[in-house]
């Protein structure tokens, strides 16, 4: 029994609310465009990202939070359950991009973070983390209040799952100011995975190519076709 587990931790863990926060509010500036309307494996990232936690049958309940272009991300997203949250503010940074995304999740324990700019993100990963993650922020002693995997090369990644500490925290935040950086003296267990597509990201035009061609897929469509093909 790893991480300060107790022998009721299971039992703790299966009790929890949880949700799932996509959030694809950015405008993309550094990739020259609404990168989570880029296509990857043959649909735009942020509908990738949203199917996949959609998969899960862990969540209660998957919030998609939209801002720059937000008709458009909305009008791309599977509408396979997922709910949608509009962020007026999403421009003062990723803080209130989440803060709003947790107003439209409502009461949970915990909840999942992914990104719409990660489309290698799969759902063995997501379970993995709240395989794990759960019993630590539920049962560890004293309890873990995130949970984050590494990528290739240790470092952090996404997805990150927000424990009540963080949750509190993360619902206050404005600005570009995240969660865990809210929680005075947080307590974090970092997953040593590996995993490469938790630390990936597109980030620049050259990483929607080298994501493209991990998942050999393409799609593209209307006015991100330029963006999207890194002109």
């Amino acid at each position: 029994m790893g991480s300060g587990e107790t022998p009721r931790s299971a039992d703790r863990a299966d009790a929890l609310r949880v949700g799932a926060l996509v959030l694809a509010a950015g405008a993309g500036r550094r990739f020259g465009g609404p990168k989570q309307l880029a296509c990857v494996g043959g649909e735009p990232m942020v509908a990738r990202v949203t199917r996949t936690a959609l998969s899960v049958d862990r969540f209660d309940t998957v919030v998609v939070v939209t801002g720059a272009r937000g008709d458009d991300v909305a009008a791309a997203l599977p509408h396979a359950g997922e709910r949608l949250a509009r962020c007026a503010v999403w421009a003062d940074g990723i803080g209130a991009s989440l803060a709003c995304g947790l107003a439209a999740l409502g009461e949970v324990d915990a909840a999942l973070v992914l990104l719409g700019d990660q489309p290698l993100v799969d759902g063995a990963l997501i379970r993995r983390v709240l395989a794990d993650g759960l019993p630590a922020i539920a049962g560890a002693e004293p309890p873990y209040d995130a949970v984050r995997p590494t990528g290739r090369g240790g470092d952090p990644g996404h997805p990150v799952l927000l424990g009540p500490a963080a949750l509190a925290a993360a619902r206050t935040l404005h600005g570009d100011r995240g969660a865990l950086a809210s929680v005075d003296r947080a307590r974090i267990l970092s997953l040593e995975l590996g995993e490469p597509g938790a630390s990936f990201d597109v980030d620049q035009p050259e990483d929607l190519v080298a994501a493209r061609a991990m998942v050999r897929g393409l799609c593209v469509r209307g006015p991100e076709a330029t963006v999207a093909a890194g002109r």
